[in-house]
């Protein structure tokens, strides 16, 4: 197993995973805004929940995606869902 291929991937998954999220805190912020009053209207509400939900969604990525490159790089542990197959 190629080590550098292996952070290079996981590396690629952070990456990803943090522009998820800052796609998120975008939208979300820019629904907040939409709401001069800070009551937002029935439909409004629905639109709040969930782009709130797709954030902590990508923040939940995020924070396992810290967690695999932080395992591999510490412990040389290989995230069971890695495909080792496509390193070689």
């Amino acid at each position: 197993m190629d080590r550098e291929a292996v952070l290079k991937v996981l590396g690629e998954r952070l990456a990803a995973a943090r522009r998820r999220q800052k796609e998120a805190s975008v939208r979300f912020h820019g629904i907040i805004s939409d709401v001069p009053s800070g009551i937002p209207s029935p439909d409004g509400v629905t639109r709040v929940h969930d782009a709130a939900r797709t954030y902590r969604r990508a923040m939940r990525e995020v924070e396992a995606a810290q967690e695999q490159m932080t395992g591999f790089v510490l412990h040389g542990v290989v995230p069971p869902d890695f495909d080792l197959g496509r390193l070689n």
